[in-house]
């Protein structure tokens, strides 16, 4: 029974000669390709200062944008504005309001934003929100410390 080499694309001369017995090949398939780089599935940005839809008022705040794409949720945006009433009963913390919309709807969650980490937590989601994460930000799902 004979074998077919259908897939190597390569001539025997790319093995003869050399001296050292490791020759180079010539023709060989998919040398030299770069490899492709994986599609990014979440992103998040942090802005300083923007203009209020409601009012057209410039807002000297931030505001917390991001997306996530995944099997579970489908691909899920959301923006956070800090509230009014920041202050939490932890100092290292701040209310924020976070509104995300989902294929089926919008729907609003309470966020808190962590200050010495600079990353939004909304814990009902069981996300977390990270602008200074590198390649371009983070917005996707964490578990608890034990």
């Amino acid at each position: 029974m004979a074998y077919n080499n259908f897939n190597r694309n390569y001539s025997r001369s790319a093995y003869s000669g050399g001296g050292s017995g490791y020759a180079k090949r010539t023709n060989y398939s998919y040398a030299g390709r770069p490899q492709r780089q994986a599609r990014k599935k979440s992103g998040c940005k942090l802005k300083n200062g923007w203009v209020s839809r409601k009012t057209g008022e410039r807002v000297d705040d931030n505001l917390l944008t991001g997306w996530n794409k995944s099997r579970s949720r489908g691909f899920i945006t959301f923006i956070a504005v800090p509230r009014k009433e920041r202050e939490t009963s932890n100092a290292n913390f701040e209310h924020w309001v976070v509104s995300v919309q989902f294929a089926t709807g919008r729907k609003t969650f309470t966020g808190f934003y962590s200050i010495s980490r600079r990353v939004l937590i909304v814990p009902d989601l069981q996300m977390v929100a990270n602008p200074h994460a590198p390649n371009g930000g983070y917005f996707g799902t964490f578990s608890k410390r034990k």
